[in-house]
């Protein structure tokens, strides 16, 4: 399953977020293999929110290399879970399931989400966006 968790502002860098993706990776850690798409490398601002006790891409990321090997991690993997956005849309393209977390609904933009979820529709591959608020209600799903 590759994982990667980042700060932007539909899932800013609060204590309440990176609580949230510890508890998730460590739950998801304990059922699944986990890769970690985080690099260290900063491009953007999305600056990467840390998960630890999952196998690390950071020492073989570099600048030319970073997006080739998340992409060939993604394209590879049973699942993607993450931060919603360019890589949870990635891995639906894939044909990989994705499931995308949020928690700042406002910051989501209309237009990419209508765009991915026709992508999806036409591939046949799922996107799911969820609210990170809503990890007790998951968990009594799961």
């Amino acid at each position: 399953m590759a994982v990667r968790f980042y700060f932007r502002p539909s899932f800013p860098d609060t204590d309440a977020n990176r609580d949230f993706v510890r508890k998730l990776t460590t739950r998801l850690s304990g059922k699944n293999q986990i890769v970690l798409l985080n690099t260290g490398l900063e491009f953007d601002d999305h600056a990467d929110c840390p998960a630890a006790g999952l196998i690390d891409l950071s020492r073989f990321a570099t600048p030319p290399t970073n997006l080739e090997i998340q992409s060939a991690v993604i394209a590879n993997s049973r699942a993607f879970v993450g931060t919603y956005g360019g890589l949870s849309y990635l891995a639906a393209f894939y044909g990989v399931p994705s499931v995308g977390f949020f928690s700042n609904e406002s910051e989501l933009k209309p237009s990419h989400r209508s765009a991915a979820r026709a992508v999806c529709n036409a591939l046949g591959s799922q996107l799911i966006e969820l609210d990170a608020h809503n990890l007790k209600l998951l968990e009594m799903i799961i």
